[in-house]
């Protein structure tokens, strides 16, 4: 499901075509939940602060075609984990992992070299995925809040 709607976002994006007539777009905005969770897969998929700049606006336009305001996620921020429990529940499945080597590869050195090795410890991979998750959660909140002040004024 959320392959075929982070699809319909990137063409509606490349192919202007208003999200407002794609119904996975449609019922995605409806729910604050699912919103949460579009915004958060395409936050971890930036790969710098240029890239979510560059998602800022994007998502701009996608607020713009569907005629709804960032602020009613507001109420939403604080509990930001249990709204996302249901896509990163799993830390074994590639979307997680994928995110888990994005985190890792923000290290340097011997430090990243043994991240990644984790990800063939099971054991090890655990233990890691909670500070990945503490710190790309941290850094995703942040940047969401800032996201709704930058659609406030």
């Amino acid at each position: 499901m959320w392959k075929r709607i982070l699809g319909w976002f990137d063409r509606s994006q490349k192919e202007d075509i208003p999200a407002s007539s794609i119904l996975e777009l449609y019922c995605t905005a409806q729910d604050y939940k699912a919103l949460i969770c579009l915004v958060f897969q395409l936050f971890v998929k930036c790969t710098d602060d240029n890239e979510r700049e560059i998602l800022k606006e994007k998502l701009k336009i996608f607020s713009s075609d569907l005629a709804f305001q960032w602020y009613w996620l507001q109420p939403y921020l604080s509990g930001i984990f249990s709204q996302l429990n249901t896509f990163i529940s799993d830390p074994m499945v590639p979307a997680v992992q994928d995110i888990y080597i994005k985190w890792s590869m923000t290290y340097k050195g011997e430090d990243m070299i043994k991240l990644l090795s984790a990800l063939n410890d099971p054991e090890q991979y655990m233990s890691n995925i909670v500070q990945c998750f503490n710190d790309v959660l941290s850094l995703f909140t942040d940047w969401l809040k800032d996201l709704l002040r930058f659609f406030t004024y």
